[in-house]
């Protein structure tokens, strides 16, 4: 929960509460920190202006204001907040919600760091996971309807679960029908549906707003074919955990590689990912370490050491359990082709035979769209190795690697649509009207 807060050191007695402020034309907003909203500061839309501030609360202060929550003594609170839990509780409890499970939702928020916000905040600003729960206005930024319900319900086990009447869908249900919840913002239109479907009274009141992604577009873009060598980069994402590598599917992408590399001798392969090296075969630890056109970048490099990488690569190798957004859409940015997979999301980013290249094998394995075209997810075996996935993956990936003028016709078809769908200013146009409508109602 608190990693995805920004963290600051600093020397005080207190304990550090860490706190993320954007400003808003004199106006405070307090959000959580992602990876994939970091732009905003640096490009944020017009009229608006985001910073960041840290303050210090005492741990006596923060822990007394937590007790007073979890202990139900409400009256000790501040007037708005007590109103803010009385209304919220009322409405959970009508929508069959027991006490324990109220109170169980309540411990899975850092309530510690919600009184870091500044009394003057007029809206917040929440990506990913419902943190706040309190009167101020707010808003929250989603991929995917799961992550709602973290971390009582984890991505990966909503395969067979009744995600319509789980009792966090009916508490956020509640804590979304209240006047201060200002919308959904969602960079994916079947999580826009989805939402739609769950709580028809918000899309009503147009509280479901589909924002496009949003990404610098760099100066620099992948250098067109000069020779038949062929560079393709396989990365993690922006946490780094080895465990990603099968996740990303990693196990399928080393295997059409190996499959590959035969036909195609100057076939390349980076990969910028710690490995699980416990939870590999023999074949693939060998593979990587002994091959002389496999690079295995082990350590963590920064934003330009990964735009150059990006630069000087032919191709982005995605075939994971699911879309990852960051890298799926820097990649295109860069006009670099992503070979993925046909797991849930691809599909409304990546443009199969345009923009790269889609690899049948994920769908209905780790991730699908019920009959209501709610995400269902099923992580359990994802280390198994997928041959329909592999060898799909390894069919897109000669067909890259064996002709230069279709990488460079899918390349220049990337960072055109990139530009079009998915810079900043494209996502702050919508996304500017949608602040404006929160701010002014």
């Amino acid at each position: 929960m608190l990693k995805v807060l920004r963290t600051h050191s600093a020397q005080s007695k207190s304990r550090i509460i860490h706190r993320t402020d954007c400003l808003f034309t004199g106006d405070r907003i307090w959000t959580a920190r992602h990876p994939f909203y970091n732009n905003i500061f640096t490009s944020p839309p017009q009229g608006y202006k985001f910073s960041e501030e840290t303050t210090f609360i005492s741990e006596r202060d923060a822990a007394h204001y937590e007790e007073n929550i979890l202990s139900k003594k409400w009256h000790l609170l501040p007037q708005p907040t007590r109103q803010f839990f009385e209304i919220f509780s009322d409405k959970c409890f009508k929508l069959a919600v027991t006490e324990a499970q109220f109170m169980q939702f309540l411990q899975g928020r850092p309530l510690k760091q919600q009184l870091n916000i500044p009394d003057h905040s007029k809206l917040l600003f929440v990506p990913t996971y419902p943190l706040y729960v309190g009167p101020k206005d707010w808003l929250i930024a989603i991929e995917d309807y799961t992550t709602l319900l973290y971390p009582h319900v984890q991505n990966g086990q909503t395969a067979d679960l009744n995600i319509q009447n789980h009792f966090v869908t009916r508490i956020i249900t509640a804590l979304c029908s209240l006047s201060n919840f200002k919308g959904f913002i969602t960079h994916i239109r079947n999580t826009a549906e989805t939402l739609a479907k769950l709580f028809p009274e918000l899309e009503q009141q147009g509280k479901i707003n589909y924002v496009p992604a949003g990404v610098r577009i760099p100066d620099r873009s992948r250098r067109m074919s000069v020779s038949d060598k062929k560079h393709f980069l396989f990365a993690n994402s922006f946490h780094g955990g080895a465990s990603h590598f099968f996740v990303r599917g990693g196990r399928e992408m080393l295997a059409a590689f190996f499959a590959v590399q035969k036909r195609c001798p100057n076939l390349h392969l980076t990969i910028r990912n710690p490995l699980p090296w416990d939870h590999m075969s023999k074949t693939e630890k060998d593979l990587v370490k002994t091959h002389p056109r496999i690079r295995h970048i082990e350590e963590h490099i920064d934003d330009s050491e990964m735009d150059d990488l990006m630069n000087q690569s032919d191709a982005f190798l995605i075939p994971s359990f699911r879309l990852h957004i960051v890298s799926t859409v820097k990649s295109l940015s860069h006009g670099l082709p992503v070979l993925c997979s046909d797991g849930w999301g691809f599909d409304e980013i990546v443009n199969h035979g345009q923009t790269g290249l889609v690899a049948d094998g994920q769908w209905g394995v780790h991730s699908w769209t019920d009959e209501d075209g709610v995400l269902r997810e099923n992580y359990d075996d994802g280390n198994n190795y997928k041959p329909r996935l592999g060898e799909n993956l390894a069919r897109n990936m000669l067909a890259v690697a064996s002709d230069s003028k279709f990488v460079d016709f899918l390349s220049k078809n990337a960072r055109k649509d990139a530009k079009k769908r998915f810079s900043s200013e494209t996502r702050n146009e919508i996304f500017k009207n949608v602040l404006d409508g929160c701010m002014n109602n």
